[in-house]
């Protein structure tokens, strides 16, 4: 039995250049779209996970000052929540028009009301600020507007209003620690 000596990449590669008849062009332009796509759509799916985590690890941290009464006792409001959140939610969540925040006080958790923030046509509604005193039960939401970029994920992934967007929502319920 005779060794044969491997064959070189290079080899197939210019066998590959020498190749006119163009049926692995078509084979690849037939894989490529859906390929793309799913690549796509795994890493945009990938972001929006991400997203969601920081939202969440930031809205712990901040309703933190709410539930401690640290901010209520410094005289804070929504501005410096908003701003303890944005620095607690580092990463992908911008801190524009697209985080809204919903403070609210109930006499029992059984109270809370915990359905969607969204009005009648699905878009996210205007949130309230009212971190109450000891002893209150307090509800800490936070929604995010994240944008589907990814093309028909939009309609996939979209769950507010007919837009390409994603609400991602945090919630936080605690009793706020007496005085």
């Amino acid at each position: 039995m005779r060794n044969k000596a491997p064959r070189k990449a290079g080899w197939r590669f210019g066998n590959f250049l020498r190749n006119r008849s163009g049926a692995t062009a078509v084979e690849f332009a037939m894989v490529a779209g859906p390929f793309l796509f799913t690549l796509f759509a795994v890493l945009e799916v990938a972001m929006i996970f991400f997203g969601s985590s920081a939202l969440e690890g930031g809205v712990q941290e901040a309703a933190r000052q709410i539930r401690t009464r640290e901010l209520q006792m410094g005289g804070g409001g929504v501005a410096e929540f908003r701003d303890k959140l944005c620095e607690e939610a580092v990463g992908l969540i911008s801190c524009g028009e697209k985080l809204n925040v919903d403070v609210r006080t109930y006499e029992q958790f059984e109270d809370a009301d915990l359905t969607p923030p969204v009005d009648a046509d699905g878009n996210p509604a205007a949130g309230q600020f009212n971190p109450g005193g000891p002893e209150d039960v307090v509800v800490v939401r936070v929604y995010y507007v994240w944008d589907v970029h990814t093309p028909f994920l939009g309609l996939i992934l979209g769950n507010i209003g007919s837009s390409n967007s994603r609400l991602l929502l945090s919630t936080a319920a605690f009793r706020n620690e007496p005085l």
